[in-house]
């Protein structure tokens, strides 16, 4: 398999791992709000740390992908330009 296509496969898995970690993140404060007990508290904290774990390393793999990506023609596409820019 090619690395370019390799890259936007880690690039694309990146990114949506982010989002969906961040979609999981709001439903787990909802649960967190209304934990019936201490040891169910317990557990949702316990697995919104190691969610959260996971969020510096998706970030530094969609950068680094993107910047990959960004050295290889992509700089002037309007829509990358936009990616940049958020």
């Amino acid at each position: 398999m090619d690395l370019y296509v390799v890259v936007i496969v880690v690039h694309v898995a990146a990114a949506a791992g982010l989002m969906c970690s961040v979609i999981t993140e709001a439903l787990l404060r909802s649960m967190i709000r209304s934990a019936p007990s201490a040891s169910e508290l317990g557990m949702w904290v316990a697995f919104e740390r190691r969610l959260n774990a996971s969020h510096p390393a998706l970030g530094a793999a969609l950068l680094g992908t993107g910047i990959y990506l960004g050295i290889f023609g992509w700089w002037s596409t309007a829509w990358f330009a936009v990616a940049v820019i958020l």
